[in-house]
């Protein structure tokens, strides 16, 4: 990437990835780009926010691409976007660069435990596909996922093959908590490190803003785009006007009266160890006149009372400023004698330190993350410091005894400009793209390998009649089905048997009656007996779309995928969901692999799949303990532990009925269920090993009752490391 900001800084491997030039139009004849169509979709901007990373960096973007003659729509998917007034405001504030400002409010997940999914990926999926016009790039932060509906709909080849999505690695989850030396706290953030990791994936294109971030996710095994760069975040150059100048030249020279606490008031900034710097000052005598704490609250931390207790004992004016604006915070900065200290545990591409350069506005920062890329090398030994309390007290005695001075940028914000100036203005690399997308998409419309249906029945007559009809009409040329009834005995039941076999065998599909033996033994007897080289497994109480199988096999064969676990529509009641006016509720989507989650709850998918009939072999098929649930995600955990590609459809193809007569039997024991999903990840782990596993899946079932936070993160950090548990579990115990 010798053409890219923060090529030189990529560490190992750096030559890896492709330089600039290739992607860019510029051979003779070439023809002439047009001005593009962009959405940036993000839960944070200025305007609604009035600080933050993303927030402020998608601004600068959003107003460089409209200046730059691009058509821009900032897509704001936040629950506060139903708030009338700010949004007006937002709009109004937006519209005066000739951006289109519009708010998202994410839609609640459905609320049923096969689903504990979070919606605001779902909700943009939605929003895009609703445009009349499709856009030419989507700009979408790494951060929670926001594009990974979208992201998964594309690679399974359902929508999007014009667009290209251009995710930013801004902020993982885990990234944030390591460097915070916080814990993972709820099964929620499980599922942000798989979102976050898969939509770097799936990406058409990643844009890394520090090599530091990069590096970090090579390090915990994300598989990178091979159109990844390392690009710092697109922010105008200063101001040329000389009022401006004569500002920042009276900055310099001038001495230190005030020392600035400038970030989010967390520790995960610096906020302890700068209050311990003060500490060390106070006691050698040599505490500034006046310190000032200049960030936004945290919704983690009372930043504001652990400054009130840090403070106490301080002899200096204390000043803390919570609600100032990017603008507001900067002209605050911007009076001479005041130094802005970021000393931040782990940070990216700073905003904070971008808008100091900017502004010519002297700072400290700490050492880490991305910073020093930000910073010219002469610069260093002045500006950066060590992320330990004695270090920076004495560099802020040190500065307090001279002049303070400006720091210098690395790379003139003109130059990283131009960098995301010319990427915007391709064509060709984009064209080429969507034309693979749609030959990709037509061969796998064009094949039609043979699939069989397994359904599975027991007592339920009334049921089993729609299920059986609907797999009866399904539209897909190379389909046949198997219907295994696990032991029922009622006259009804028995009755509604006959009559569906006969349907059955009139398409030379297959019947099998077998003692109870409870759903995993079902479906295993379906597969046995089934002739596909692919099955959909489909229990007596949901109802297959007509097209169903014909859309699972299109994306199956679309993303190479091993398995495609359905989404569906749930349905109440004992009727048929087909009927006019049938109560229908929301989609159930599932995440797909997400594996630290999978170990306590099925964010996986339902037993309703499409899977290949040598992978199902090859897993064992379903595990068959009697009247032991959670045999579906045993299953799937297996998948995921064999490395194999488990890609969710996201869109709904069979109805899913709630509530009514089951066929499954209470189940004896929920721990023996935990136990079971427990066991892919277990076998062939020695004796401690199995046990703290079992120990972390009973902390995540009764986090009341035990030590939940510290196994939970320690499952989490050996699940990134490696996949091989012997070798990797013992250093991270001792």
């Amino acid at each position: 990437m010798s053409d890219a900001p923060g090529a030189a800084d990529a560490g190992r491997g750096a030559a890896a990835w492709p330089t600039l030039d290739t992607d860019l139009e510029g051979a003779a004849g070439a023809p002439a780009a047009r001005p593009k169509r962009v959405c940036i979709a993000t839960p944070d901007i200025l305007g609604p926010i009035k600080n933050g990373g993303i927030g402020t960096a998608y601004h600068h973007l959003a107003r460089q691409l409209a200046a730059w003659g691009h058509e821009v729509v900032i897509a704001y998917v936040n629950h506060n976007a139903a708030d009338a007034a700010q949004m007006a405001a937002a709009r109004a504030l937006y519209a005066r660069h000739c951006i289109a400002f519009e708010p998202v409010v994410p839609r609640p997940a459905a609320d049923t435990p096969l689903a504990r999914v979070p919606a605001p990926g779902w909700t943009m999926l939605d929003w895009l596909r609703a445009r009349e016009r499709p856009f030419d790039i989507v700009h979408v932060p790494d951060w929670h996922g926001l594009g990974y509906g979208a992201l998964l709909a594309k690679s399974l080849g359902l929508a999007f093959g014009d667009t290209h999505f251009v995710v930013i690695g801004h902020s993982p989850s885990l990234w944030a908590t390591e460097g915070s030396r916080q814990l993972v706290h709820t099964e929620a953030e499980l599922g942000w490190v798989f979102l976050e990791r898969r939509s770097v994936e799936l990406a058409d294109t990643f844009v890394s803003v520090s090599a530091h971030l990069i590096e970090w996710m090579r390090d915990a095994g994300y598989a990178l785009p091979a159109r990844s760069f390392v690009w710092p975040n697109a922010f105008p150059p200063p101001d040329p006007a000389p009022a401006a100048a004569a500002a920042r030249a009276a900055r310099a020279g001038a001495p230190l009266e005030e020392v600035v606490f400038f970030g989010r008031l967390e520790p995960r900034k610096g906020l302890l160890l700068f209050a311990d710097a003060v500490d060390r000052l106070v006691r050698r005598g040599r505490a500034p006149a006046r310190v000032t704490f200049l960030g936004g609250r945290s919704p983690r931390v009372d930043g504001p009372e652990l400054i009130r207790r840090a403070a106490q004992q301080w002899p200096v004016a204390v000043r803390t400023i919570t609600d100032a604006g990017a603008d507001e915070a900067v002209a605050y900065l911007a009076r001479p004698g005041r130094l802005a200290v970021i000393p931040s545990l782990q940070e990216n591409c700073s905003m904070a330190v971008l808008e100091c350069l900017q502004a010519g506005i002297p700072f400290v920062a700490a050492a880490t993350g991305g910073t020093p890329e930000l910073i010219d090398p002469g610069d260093h030994p002045r500006a950066l410091v060590a992320p330990d309390h004695i270090a920076l007290g004495d560099r802020l005695a040190e500065l307090a005894a001279a002049p303070l001075r400006a720091v210098r940028p690395r790379r003139g914000f003109d130059h990283v400009l131009d960098v995301w100036r010319r990427w915007h203005v391709q064509s060709v690399p984009f064209a080429a793209a969507a034309g693979r997308f749609e030959a990709r998409a037509a061969a796998a419309a064009a094949e039609t390998p043979p699939v069989t249906v397994c359904l599975v029945h027991h007592e339920r007559p009334e049921l089993l009649r729609m299920a059986a009809d609907s797999a009866l009409a399904q539209d897909y040329p190379n389909l046949d089905a198997v219907l295994v009834d696990d032991g029922s005995r009622s006259p009804a039941a028995l009755a509604a048997l006959e009559q569906v076999e006969a349907d059955f065998a009139a398409r030379g599909w297959r019947a099998v009656r077998q003692e109870n033996r409870y759903c995993g033994a079902a479906r295993n007897t379906a597969a046995r007996a089934a002739r596909g080289e692919w099955l959909l497994f489909l229990d007596d109480d949901n109802v297959l779309f007509p097209d169903a199988v014909s859309r699972l096999v299109r994306a199956a064969r679309f993303a190479e995928a091993d398995c495609v676990p359905a989404a569906s529509i749930r349905f109440t009641g004992d009727g048929d969901p087909r009927a006019d006016g049938a109560p229908l509720g929301a989609p159930i989507r599932f995440l797909g692999a997400a594996r630290a989650w999978s170990h306590f709850s099925n964010v996986v998918g339902d037993a309703c799949a499409l899977v290949r009939r040598d992978v199902f072999e090859a897993a064992g098929g379903f595990t068959e303990e009697y009247r032991v649930g959670l045999d579906d995600l045993a299953f799937y955990n297996r998948l995921i532990r064999d490395g194999r590609r488990i890609e969710p459809l996201p869109d709904p193809v069979y109805y899913y009925r709630m509530g009514g007569p089951t066929m499954k039997q209470r189940n004896r024991s929920a721990e023996a269920a935990q136990r079971r999903i427990l066991q892919p990840y277990v076998d062939g782990l020695s004796d401690e090993d199995r046990a703290w596993r079992a120990y972390a899946a009973a902390c995540a079932q009764h986090p009341g009752r035990h030590g939940a936070h510290l196994v939970t993160r320690l499952l989490l950090r050996i699940w990134r490391r490696s996949s091989d548990w012997r070798a990797r579990w013992t250093p991270w115990l001792t």
